[in-house]
């Protein structure tokens, strides 16, 4: 099916992230809050020294971001053995416009390697949920595609 092109919703949203064997795993079913994802880029300083020491990095984006999980036994798992490692993941956040994502559509994230990718850095739980920071590793940024991470 070709894909479409529209509006959508959190409904057809996917998140998918690395679980502690490396592979892509759907989380989609228990997020509740997939926060804002995207990169941000620095802006140039106008003045002396410091624009010199900011053109080190200008160009180079961050992305780093926060999910809220529904509180499951399974997300539970899914992190206990990754956030806090040096381990660096792969995510993909799949948007389906009007239905679930298919190729063609747009879907942000990044494969990861050992010298790039997201690390899981802090969680916090509370009786109904749990968020999870991640922080951009490496020099690759994550990319906007209409292909899925792996």
């Amino acid at each position: 099916m070709t894909a479409n092109t529209g509006v959508t919703n959190l409904k057809w949203l996917g998140v998918w992230i690395d679980n502690s064997s490396g592979t892509l795993t759907d989380l989609s079913t228990y997020v509740t809050d997939p926060g804002e994802h995207g990169l941000e880029f620095s802006t140039a300083v106008q003045t002396g020294i410091g624009e010199r020491v900011e053109n080190f990095t200008l160009g180079n984006p961050t992305s780093n971001f926060s999910i809220k999980f529904r509180f499951d036994t399974v997300v539970f798992n899914h992190f206990l053995n990754i956030v806090g490692t040096q381990t660096p993941l792969s995510i993909d956040y799949r948007h389906g416009i009007g239905h679930a994502w298919e190729a063609g559509e747009p879907a942000f994230g990044c494969t990861s390697s050992a010298t790039s990718g997201y690390f899981a850095k802090n969680w916090k739980m509370d009786g109904e949920s749990i968020t999870v920071d991640f922080e951009m590793f490496g020099g690759t940024a994550p990319t906007f595609s209409t292909s899925a991470h792996t």
